[in-house]
């Protein structure tokens, strides 16, 4: 069956896992050189669409509810897991998951097939959702008509 709606970067070029938010938080971390945020490789897109400092609250609140998770989940693994359980995906829909290593794409699948969210942790992510509405973030589309426009 072909896939209907595919996701593209269901972690949002990683941003979900949280590693935006806590390493701009210390200013001698640098392990986001050469990454899609920060360096010659940096993808502007990610960038805009959420490097906010509303973005970032989300991201810590949501930390809060997964560490209080029992078992605690990572912030990846509640992202993944929100989007197969709890999105509007439907039967025949995709997601892409993208990895630089394997272990990192075994962690992703593992992480994935965890099941429904608790209800603190679904709570938290539905939060993001609302947070990223008020925010005044753009949308992908907003952008896209924006470059275009320059263009």
């Amino acid at each position: 069956m072909a896939s209907q709606v595919t996701h593209p970067s269901p972690l949002a070029g990683g941003f979900l896992t949280g590693k935006v938010t806590f390493a701009t938080e210390d200013p001698q971390a640098n392990n986001l050189d050469r990454t899609r945020w920060r360096g010659e490789s940096a993808f502007q897109l990610y960038g805009d669409l959420f490097d906010l400092p509303a973005l970032h609250q989300a991201v810590r609140e949501l930390k809060v509810a997964c560490d209080a998770a029992s078992p605690p989940i990572t912030l990846q693994e509640a992202s993944l897991r929100w989007i197969l359980n709890h999105s509007a995906l439907q039967d025949g829909d995709a997601i892409i998951i993208g990895a630089k290593r394997l272990d990192q794409l075994e962690s992703n699948v593992v992480e994935a097939r965890g099941g429904p969210l608790d209800s603190a942790v679904l709570a938290a992510v539905e939060n993001m959702w609302t947070i990223a509405e008020g925010s005044g973030a753009p949308t992908i589309g907003e952008l896209i008509a924006k470059r275009q426009s320059k263009a």
